[in-house]
C-alpha cells in the first residue's frame, strides 16, 4: 500500500506542479497585490517577525518587523502596539495637509501613498494600520508534513472529479497538522468546526472523525462541492470555505456578480472581515509557493505516507485489549488513530464497532484481523460503556443530547429535576438514565433503527459482555422468543458471557404495531395541517398570537427526527446552554399546518436585496491591528466572521490597539454550511425558509400572527411559501433579536438531525410526471426539505415540475456501516 501511495503521490505532485488551471482559479491582475502580499508572508518573513501593513491596501507595507530571539509574547505586543502608534502619527500628521518639512519617514509614508494620498485617505489608513505574523518557517515544515497526506488528498479529489489544487487548502487551514486545534474549537487537517464537520463525519464524545486526514479529506471534498454548487464558482467556493456558502451568495445578490476581485475590492460587510477577503488570494500565493516550493526552500524532503493496514473491528474492545492483542506500542497505536478520543484512551470508552483502526505493518507479525481474531470473548462486548454523566457544552439543548444518549426530554428532565427544558448551562452536569436502552415511544418513519448485522457463517454467535438477549436478537434482526426456543433457555434473562446459541434462522420480530412499519400512507402522512403540527410539536399555531403550548414537555429528536415542524417557543436563545432547546423540522408550515403540495403555491422569485450583513447587532469590524499570528494559514474562519485561530491569542476586533477580543459572530458558527440567508434586509424583509412559518415569525417577533398577515395582504389560511419575501414589524422585538432567536431555531434543528444523520455524497434527481417535491423529501429520499433547500438554494421550489433536475444529499444514519474513502457524486451528474 505505502510503495503504491508515494508513487501515486509522486505523480500526483507533479500533475499539481503544471500551471495552475486559469479557468478554475483565476488569477485577477486587480488582486495580483495581495498574492503578492501572501507569497511574501509565506516565503519572506518567519515568525520571528512579520509586517505592518494597510489592512486594504495590502502593496502598503510600512515596515517589516523583526523580534529579537526569545522575545515573549507580551513584549512583542508591546512592540508592534509602539510601532503602530508611531505610523498612526506619521499618518495622522500627513492627514493634516502637511508637506513641507517632512522627516525622511513620513516622505517614505507618503511614497507609499502616491497613487491616492489625499487627506482622507491617510486618515482611514490611521484606522486601518494591521500586523500580519510571518509564516516562513511554517510554510516549508508544512510541505515537509504534507508527504504524509497529499497523495492521498489528491486521490481523493480525483475519485471525486475535483480540482487537484484544492489539495494546497491545508496549507492555509493548519499547515498540514493533522492535529491542528484552534481555541473555537476547529479541528484536524481541515479545521473543521464542531457543527460543519458532523454534517459529513462522527463527532462525538467517543470518536471524532475530524481527526481523521483521510475521512476528514472526504468530508472537505463533499464541501468544497457543495460550494461550488451554491456558489458557482471556484474563487467563490474556497472563500465559502472561510465565510460560509450563504455569506457568498449575499455578496453576489448585493453587487450582482461572480467576480471574486469585484467582491474582495467591493463587498462591505460586518462579517466580512480581512480574513474572508483574503482567504481566496491566500489560497493562490500558497498554490504558488507549494507548486513551486524547491525555488523558494530549496530541496525538502517530505514525509512518506504511513504504511499501516486498516481492520474493521466487529466488537467493541478497550484500548488496553488492542494494544496487547496487537503487541503495539499503545503511543504508536494512538498516534495512527487520532480519531479516538481521550476518553477511549483512559479508558472510559470502547472503540466502537466497526471503527476502521489504522494498524501499522510490521513484516515479523500476523495480520491485524488474525491478532484481533483471538482476541477472548470476555474481552468484546456488545455495547458502549454506559455514560452516567454528561457535562454541557457550549451549544448542547437537551434535544441533541437526548440524542446522542438514545433517550428522550422528558427523561432528562426527570432524572435531573429540570423544570423546563430549554434552561441548561454550559458547565452543568446531568445525570443520564442507566437502564440498557431507552425507547421512545413515537419513532419517526424516517429512523428505521440499526440495520441487522449479518447472521454468523455457522449460525452460532457467542455471548459476550455486556449482551441481552433483545441486543442479540436487535443485533441479527432474529427473534428472541425463537432464539430462546432454539436453544432450549429455561430463562431468557439468564445467559452467560462464553455461551454459544444458535441464530441461523432469521425470522421478522413480531412487537406489534408500531411506526416503523407503517405504510406510506399511514396516518402522518394523512393528518390535515393542523393536526400534524400539533401532533409533532405539541403547540398549535393560532391566528390569535403565538403558539400555546398543549403539554409542558416539547418532543424531543427521537419523536421527532426531522420530519415536522417544532414550536417556535421552543427556540430562546437565552434559555439553554447556547442556546435554545428544540426538535426537529422537515417542511414549510404555515400556521395552520403543513404547506399544500409543492407546485399549487410559486414561490416568489423576489429578489434578494440588502443582505450584505447578517446581523444588524454584529459589531465585528474587520480584522486590522492585530498583535498575533492571525495569518489566514492559521484560520478557519465562518460566515459569521473571524474565528479563533490556532495561534496562541484570539484575533482582535480591527481598532486602534488591537487588543480587545472580537465582538459576538453575526451569525452561528453551526449555520456555516448552510447557504440560506436568515437575515433581515434593511427594507424589513426576511426570505421564507424551509421549516418556518407565520406563527414563528409571530412569537420571535411577539406579535399576533394577524399582524403580520395585515401587512403583508394575505389572506386567513394563506401559506407562507419557501423563498417568498415577507414585511415584518419590529416595534416589539429589534431584528438583531429577531435574526437572534431564528439562527438560534435553525441552529438547534440542523444540529439534532445531524446528531442522527450524516451526508455521505448527493446525486441527481430528475423529476418524473406525477412526483412533488414533497413525496421526494417525506418519502424517496427521507430528506427534510429544508436540506434539499440547501442543495438546491436556486431553485423555485413551486415550479418543481416533471423534467427539473434536482441535487438530492444521500444521507446515512449513524452508526451505518462505513462507506469508505469514495464519495459517492463521483460525476456531478450522478443519478440517484
Amino acid at each position: 500500500m505505502a510503495p503504491f501511495l508515494i508513487l501515486l503521490g509522486t505523480l500526483l505532485v507533479a500533475v499539481g506542479a503544471r500551471a495552475v488551471d486559469g479557468t478554475a482559479f483565476p488569477r485577477p491582475p486587480e488582486l495580483e497585490p495581495d498574492i503578492q502580499f501572501w507569497e511574501r508572508v509565506y516565503t519572506e518573513v518567519d515568525t520571528g517577525g512579520g509586517l505592518l501593513h494597510d489592512s486594504r491596501h495590502l502593496d502598503v507595507v510600512y515596515e517589516v518587523i523583526r523580534f529579537s530571539p526569545g522575545t515573549s509574547q507580551r513584549a512583542r505586543e508591546r512592540h508592534i502596539k509602539k510601532t503602530k502608534a508611531r505610523y498612526k502619527k506619521i499618518l495622522r500628521t500627513l492627514a493634516s495637509g502637511k508637506r513641507q518639512s517632512l522627516t525622511p519617514e513620513e516622505k517614505r509614508v507618503l511614497a507609499l501613498w502616491s497613487k491616492g494620498g489625499s487627506k482622507a485617505k491617510l486618515r482611514a489608513a490611521a484606522r486601518r494600520l494591521r500586523f500580519q505574523l510571518g509564516q516562513a518557517d511554517k510554510f516549508p515544515a508544512g510541505l515537509i508534513r504534507s508527504g504524509a497526506w497529499e497523495a492521498r488528498i489528491r486521490w481523493t479529489l480525483s475519485e471525486m472529479g475535483l480540482p487537484q489544487e484544492l489539495a494546497v487548502l491545508p496549507h492555509v487551514e493548519s499547515s498540514y497538522n493533522p492535529e491542528a486545534y484552534s481555541h473555537a474549537g476547529a479541528a484536524g487537517l481541515w479545521q473543521f468546526t464542531r457543527s460543519t464537520g458532523r454534517r459529513y463525519l462522527r463527532v462525538d464524545h467517543v470518536v471524532d472523525e475530524r481527526m481523521d486526514p483521510a475521512k476528514a479529506t472526504v468530508a472537505a471534498a463533499r464541501l468544497l462541492k457543495h460550494n461550488r454548487d451554491v456558489t458557482g464558482s471556484w474563487p467563490l467556493a474556497i472563500t465559502a470555505y472561510n465565510h460560509g456558502a450563504s455569506g457568498m451568495r449575499r455578496a453576489e445578490r448585493k453587487l450582482g456578480t461572480r467576480d471574486i476581485a469585484t467582491i474582495v475590492r467591493r463587498y462591505r460587510s460586518r462579517s466580512f472581515g480581512f480574513a474572508s477577503r483574503n482567504f481566496y488570494v491566500a489560497f493562490l500565493a500558497a498554490l504558488e509557493v507549494a507548486t513551486d516550493a524547491d525555488s523558494y526552500f530549496g530541496p525538502l524532503e517530505r514525509h512518506s505516507p504511513p504504511n499501516v493496514e486498516i481492520v474493521t473491528l466487529p466488537d467493541y474492545m478497550s484500548a488496553d485489549t488492542l494494544v496487547r492483542a496487537l503487541d503495539i506500542d499503545r503511543a504508536v497505536l494512538r498516534r495512527h488513530n487520532r480519531a479516538l478520543k481521550d476518553s477511549v484512551w483512559r479508558g472510559a470508552k470502547h472503540v466502537p464497532r466497526g471503527y476502521e483502526l489504522s494498524v501499522p505493518r510490521d513484516p515479523g507479525k500476523a495480520p491485524a484481523n488474525l491478532l484481533l481474531a483471538s482476541v477472548a470473548p470476555s474481552e468484546r462486548f456488545a455495547s458502549q460503556t454506559r455514560d452516567l454523566f454528561h457535562k454541557v457544552r457550549r451549544g448542547d439543548t437537551l434535544s441533541v443530547i437526548a440524542a446522542r444518549y438514545e433517550t428522550n426530554v422528558g427523561e432528562l428532565m426527570a432524572l435531573n429535576g429540570l423544570r423546563s427544558r430549554n434552561r441548561i448551562r454550559a458547565g452543568q452536569v446531568l445525570r443520564l438514565p442507566t437502564h440498557d436502552r431507552v425507547v421512545s415511544t413515537t419513532l419517526s418513519l424516517s429512523d428505521p433503527g440499526p440495520a441487522p448485522a449479518p447472521l454468523p457463517v455457522d449460525g452460532t454467535y457467542t455471548v459476550r459482555r455486556g449482551d441481552t438477549l433483545s441486543r442479540i436478537s436487535d443485533r441479527f434482526g432474529v427473534d428472541a422468543r425463537l432464539i430462546v426456543a432454539t436453544n432450549g433457555l429455561p430463562n431468557r434473562n439468564h445467559i452467560r458471557v462464553g455461551q454459544t446459541l444458535k441464530v441461523g434462522i432469521q425470522t421478522p420480530v413480531d412487537t406489534g404495531p408500531s411506526k416503523r412499519d407503517a405504510a406510506p400512507d399511514s396516518d402522518l402522512d394523512t393528518l390535515d395541517g393542523s393536526e400534524q403540527l400539533q401532533t409533532a410539536t405539541g403547540a398549535e399555531h393560532t391566528e390569535e398570537g403565538p403558539p400555546t403550548r398543549t403539554g409542558e414537555t416539547a418532543p424531543s429528536a427521537e419523536d421527532n427526527d426531522g420530519l415536522e415542524s417544532p414550536p417556535p417557543s421552543a427556540i430562546q436563545p437565552e434559555n439553554s446552554a447556547d442556546p435554545g432547546d428544540y426538535s426537529m423540522a422537515e417542511a414549510e408550515h404555515t400556521e395552520e399546518g403543513p404547506l399544500a403540495r409543492t407546485g399549487e403555491t410559486a414561490p416568489s422569485a423576489e429578489d434578494n436585496d440588502g443582505l450584505e450583513s447578517p446581523l444588524p447587532s454584529a459589531t465585528q469590524p474587520e480584522l486590522s491591528a492585530d498583535p498575533s499570528d492571525y495569518s489566514v494559514a492559521e484560520a478557519k474562519h465562518t460566515e459569521e466572521g473571524p474565528r479563533a485561530r490556532t495561534g496562541e491569542t484570539a484575533p482582535s476586533a480591527e481598532d486602534s490597539d488591537g487588543f480587545e477580543a472580537p465582538q459576538p459572530s453575526a451569525t452561528q458558527p453551526e449555520l456555516s454550511a448552510d447557504p440560506s440567508d436568515y437575515s433581515v434586509a434593511e427594507d424589513n424583509r426576511i426570505e421564507v425558509q424551509a421549516a418556518e412559518t407565520l406563527g414563528h415569525y409571530a412569537e420571535w417577533l411577539d406579535l399576533r400572527a394577524s399582524r403580520l398577515r395585515r401587512i403583508n395582504r394575505m389572506r386567513y389560511g394563506e401559506p407562507v411559501v419557501i423563498g417568498r419575501r415577507l414585511r415584518l414589524d419590529f416595534s416589539n422585538v429589534s431584528a438583531v433579536e429577531f435574526e437572534q432567536r431564528r439562527t438560534a431555531y435553525h441552529r438547534a434543528l440542523q444540529g439534532v438531525f445531524f446528531e442522527r444523520h450524516q451526508i455521505a455524497g448527493s446525486c441527481r434527481h430528475v423529476v418524473k410526471p406525477g412526483e412533488s417535491l414533497w413525496l421526494l423529501s417525506r418519502r424517496t429520499y427521507r430528506v427534510p426539505v429544508w436540506l434539499l433547500r440547501q442543495y438546491n438554494p436556486d431553485l423555485d421550489l413551486g415550479a418543481v415540475v416533471a423534467g427539473t433536475s434536482l441535487r438530492v444529499p444521500i444521507l446515512l444514519r449513524r452508526g451505518e456501516a462505513n462507506q469508505g474513502t469514495q464519495a459517492s457524486e463521483g460525476s456531478p451528474q450522478r443519478t440517484c
